[in-house]
């Protein structure tokens, strides 16, 4: 399988972007790299907890993205759910995934 990379995103963050969750465990399959940043410096998960898409996070969770990860600019999933001042999205994080002792 061919990974498509644009000027500055990736397979898998089109795919993320796109909300084709179907599509995210085959592209890691296939050596999509899940670290990868586009040119926002964000990675795939990053641009999904922009776009408030819980179920694409789940996706990319099963699919063991390393949610402790920061964007370039050292922010994690809960500083980008508060800062776009999503609630539902920050109340699943906190329920679901962010380790709040870290």
């Amino acid at each position: 399988m061919k990974m498509i990379v644009t000027e500055s995103m990736s397979s898998l963050h089109l795919t993320v972007k796109h909300n084709h969750t179907e599509f995210i465990a085959l592209l890691l399959e296939n050596s999509a790299d899940r670290y990868a940043y586009d040119d926002n410096d964000d990675l795939p998960v990053h641009v999904a907890a922009r776009q408030r898409n819980i179920p694409v996070i789940e996706a990319l969770i099963t699919n063991r993205a390393d949610l402790e990860r920061t964007t370039k600019h050292e922010e994690t999933l809960i500083h980008i759910a508060c800062l776009t001042n999503e609630l539902i999205l920050a109340n699943y994080l906190m329920q679901n995934v962010v380790n709040m002792n870290s």
